[in-house]
């Protein structure tokens, strides 16, 4: 790690940081609007308002909107239009929710605000057929429901530019992971390139919707769990610092949990091996397991007021609630989309990666993206086949320092074949680093190889 402190690095980091802040912003207004994607969670941000206000005795905490989702994407989306929201207030005297629908964003369980909503004979019911408005344009709602649905438009713009710069961020922790497992400026800036310029990661991520923080959050939490594994260090202060980002992506999503199941499993196995083959006991690896898995519970909890006031029964119902829905929307929804089995999810990670029609979308990349549509074949054999030579490279040269990341990779595979019900591209997207990473693993592999050769004949 010590080497990525180098002037060349922290300049390059730099360099992409900058550039990946203005490429971002030449992007997030050509993504097309989703209605049920964008409209929930930008609808659902008054809970931010009622958060900083301290307006814990609203009934609001505890309706189905409260258990929906953990709140801190809501918080976000919250902030990121609340300047807007003060300024509106300046000439027209209302609240947050209020101001919420004025811009034709409903998603309360209230019947104060159901009442000032139909008084509204401008408000747009734009997501009355929620399939119409999927997947479109600006110029494609104008056209359909009005001029009045442009201060919607606006205002899902300015919940977007906040994601311009978690993204940017991401592909940065992206850097910094990749030096760290490969101490290569050559794998770390083609793994940042290529991840900052996935289609897939910039559209998912660029929306007003939760898997951009998600995404940006698991990263540093890999972050993390490999700064804290690797040279068996065991740093305490890592160590905590991956239960508090673990709190925050379980806080986005609540399969975030995932990431603190898979460490406290590598910190028993490293206690098992140390206690059988050494004869000793890590007091620093005890220590952090249990004042990490405190530390993770307290601030997911304290992040809701529903789950200060419920703990147990609020978290449970969180979690039983989210289960419902998406066994709903797999029977009855959206059934082709449907994973019952854990043989179709491990077959989804396959299809969404290296199928023909899932590299288009999936593996797609904007400087290529008309090469790869073009010869989508051939690149869904060459993705597949890059990834299994740089794993096994992967495994070869390094596995013995890093046997922890590939078996976290290896964890995270049977975690999702367990529990992941419904096969949408965006769900998978914590994969994608494992992915592209091993991409090129291989390729330098290849280059460092080819060069050797021509060294020894050149003697």
């Amino acid at each position: 790690m010590e080497n990525f402190f180098k002037h060349k690095n922290l300049f390059l980091s730099f360099i992409i940081l900058t550039f990946f802040i203005f490429f971002f912003k030449l992007c997030y207004k050509k993504i097309p609007i989703r209605f049920w994607d964008e409209h929930d969670w930008i609808a659902k941000s008054y809970y931010f308002d009622l958060f900083v206000k301290g307006d814990f005795n609203n009934e609001l905490w505890f309706t189905i909107d409260s258990y929906d989702q953990p709140k801190l994407t809501e918080y976000l989306y919250g902030l990121a239009i609340y300047p807007y929201y003060l300024n509106y207030k300046k000439n027209k005297e209302v609240d947050f929710i209020e101001f919420l629908i004025d811009h034709n964003f409903y998603k309360v369980s209230s019947l104060k605000y159901k009442n000032y909503k139909s008084k509204k004979v401008d408000f747009v019911e734009w997501g009355k057929n929620p399939k119409e408005v999927f997947d479109v344009s600006p110029d494609y709602l104008i056209k359909k429901f009005g001029k009045n649905i442009q201060k919607t438009i606006d205002l899902i713009f300015a919940a977007r530019r906040i994601n311009i710069f978690i993204l940017s961020f991401n592909v940065l922790v992206v850097y910094f992971l990749s030096f760290i497992l490969s101490n290569s400026s050559f794998i770390s800036f083609l793994t940042a390139l290529f991840f900052g310029t996935n289609i897939l990661v910039v559209s998912a991520s660029l929306r007003a919707q939760s898997d951009g923080l998600f995404l940006f959050l698991f990263n540093i939490c890999l972050l993390f769990l490999v700064l804290f594994f690797r040279k068996n260090r065991y740093p305490f202060k890592i160590g905590l610092l991956f239960f508090i980002f673990s709190a925050f992506l379980n806080a986005t999503k609540i399969n975030g949990v995932m990431m603190v199941f898979i460490f406290d499993l590598l910190v028993i196995i490293v206690l098992i091996y140390n206690y059988i083959f050494k004869n000793k006991i890590v007091y620093r690896l005890l220590k952090t397991l249990i004042v990490g898995n405190f530390l993770f519970i307290f601030l997911f909890i304290a992040h809701h007021y529903l789950l200060l006031k419920l703990p147990i029964k609020g978290t449970i119902l969180l979690y039983k609630h989210r289960q419902q829905q998406a066994l709903h929307q797999a029977r009855y929804e959206l059934p082709d989309t449907a994973l019952w089995t854990f043989k179709d999810r491990l077959k989804a990670l396959y299809t969404n990666f290296f199928s023909t029609e899932g590299v288009r979308n999936f593996n797609n990349y904007y400087p290529i993206k008309n090469l790869i549509d073009k010869h989508h074949r051939f690149f869904s054999k060459f993705f597949l086949i890059t990834f299994i030579l740089g794993f096994i490279v992967f495994v070869i040269k390094k596995g013995e320092e890093f046997w922890f990341f590939i078996l976290t990779f290896i964890f995270l595979i049977i975690i999702t074949g367990f529990y992941l019900l419904l096969n949408w591209d965006r769900y998978l997207l914590s994969f994608y680093f494992f992915i592209i990473f091993h991409y090129f693993i291989l390729i330098e592999s290849c280059l460092k190889g080819n060069k050797g050769e021509i060294n020894k004949h050149s003697r």
